[in-house]
This record gives structure tokens, C-alpha cells and sequence, in this order.
């Protein structure tokens, strides 16, 4: 219950802050709680709710030593992520963000594209 609480700030904090300022401002409230173990389990407690950053954030603000990374990989034309974004053709691209804690992945399935910012 406490995810979900503080996911819900982190995502309208995404609305008015930059990710970098939402990463801080997450894990000052974060700080209050208990913290979570970094295992692929955690990163299933939010489910699909929000966004890949949304949920990174969140959950990142409550491991310790963890980080978020962004990354960036050319989608193709088929792309579902980039057709909703208008982006078409094969130039479009889509962007993955993930949690990682001792510079490795917590899930190393989750790495997607080439990483263009860390958040933390």
C-alpha cells in the first residue's frame, strides 16, 4: 500500500518536475519508509500501473544504493510506443528505464537500448 502511495506522488510529480527532481523529491519520502530488497519481486509490486519511469522512481527511492537508468533504442516502424507518440518510420525511437543497483540491472531482462541518463 505504501508503493502505491508514493507512486501516485511520483507520478504527478513527473507532470510538473523534472525526472531528476522527481528522483530527489521520491526519495526524500521514501526515506520514511521501511526499505525493499532489490529482487525482480519488487520490481512487481506497482504492476503496470504508470509509466516504466514512474515505477522506477518509486521503487528505486526505497532500495538502497539504487539507481535509475534511461534508455533509447531505435523502435522500427511497427513500434507501438513510437506510433503513439507520432514518431513513424525508421527512425522512431522508444525509451526504457529500469532499476539498477551496483551499476547491474535488478532484473537483467530489463535493459533496453543504449543508456542515456541515470537518475540518482
Amino acid at each position: 500500500m505504501r508503493e502505491r502511495w508514493l507512486h501516485l506522488l511520483t507520478r504527478a510529480a513527473l507532470q510538473v518536475m523534472s525526472p531528476q527532481d522527481t528522483f530527489a523529491f521520491a526519495t526524500r519520502l521514501g526515506q520514511s519508509l521501511p526499505r525493499l530488497e532489490p529482487t525482480p519481486r519488487t520490481l512487481r509490486t506497482l504492476g503496470q500501473r504508470g509509466s516504466c519511469l514512474s515505477r522506477s522512481i518509486t521503487l528505486a527511492a526505497r532500495i538502497t544504493g539504487a539507481r535509475v537508468a534511461v534508455g533509447v533504442k531505435k523502435s522500427g516502424y511497427r513500434a507501438i510506443a513510437a506510433t503513439r507518440f507520432g514518431l513513424r518510420g525508421p527512425d522512431a525511437i522508444s525509451a526504457h528505464a529500469w532499476i539498477e543497483v551496483g551499476g547491474l540491472p535488478i532484473d537483467a531482462r530489463d535493459p533496453s537500448g543504449k543508456i542515456i541518463a541515470y537518475l540518482g
